[in-house]
């Protein structure tokens, strides 16, 4: 077997390899998707806040802590959200 057909499967087992590990983180988050979309769909909001330059702060209140995210430049416009929604339903809004 020549040289050149050793690295050719080895570069396929390769390839085969990472589709296997991808197929896996695949079904791994249509599963966690699956069985709580909620808290899925509120990370997600999160990490785009967080990729657009947003920082999450807290802030001490009578019946609790509040959090709050803070970032941007200008005018200050204050964005708020129903019980039943998350700070990341504004993260396409308050983007860059």
């Amino acid at each position: 077997m020549s040289q050149t057909n050793r690295r050719r499967k080895a570069w396929v087992r390769f390839l085969l390899w990472g589709l296997v590990v991808l197929a896996l983180f695949l079904v791994a988050a249509a599963a966690s998707f699956w069985r709580r979309p909620l808290s899925v769909l509120e990370a997600m909001g999160r990490f785009g806040l967080r990729s657009s330059g947003f920082t999450r702060l807290t802030l001490a209140a009578p019946r609790g802590p509040l959090v709050y995210w803070r970032g941007g430049a200008g005018n200050t416009v204050i964005l708020l959200h129903g019980a039943n929604d998350y700070a990341g339903a504004w993260a396409k809004v308050a983007g860059p």
